[in-house]
């Protein structure tokens, strides 16, 4: 992780800056995560399978329909997404500790 220098006000110690500032990281990490993970869900119950499972069954297919390929590009954006945002998340809570 990185380092930076913060003048903090008077009223206010390191230790409740660093608190408040790893807090309002780990709510803005869920927040994307919860955000990436809605974007998924319609795509998961239209074909009631997983994006692996997608894949799989997409990629096996010998016609490609458009429709599909559109939800796949998107499916798999917001999947990874929220695995990078899950990261962040798993990092901050590592530094907490």
């Amino acid at each position: 992780m990185g380092k930076m220098t913060l003048k903090l006000p008077s009223w206010i110690n390191k230790e409740e800056a660093e608190n408040e500032l790893l807090k309002n990281l780990k709510i803005k990490a869920q927040l994307k995560m919860e955000f990436y993970r809605s974007k998924m869900l319609p795509f998961e119950r239209r074909y009631n399978i997983s994006l692996e499972e997608f894949k799989k069954r997409f990629n096996s297919k010998a016609e490609e329909k458009f429709e599909e390929w559109d939800d796949f590009i998107e499916w798999e954006a917001s999947f990874n997404s929220y695995n990078e945002w899950k990261q962040r998340f798993e990092e901050i809570e590592c530094s907490v500790k």
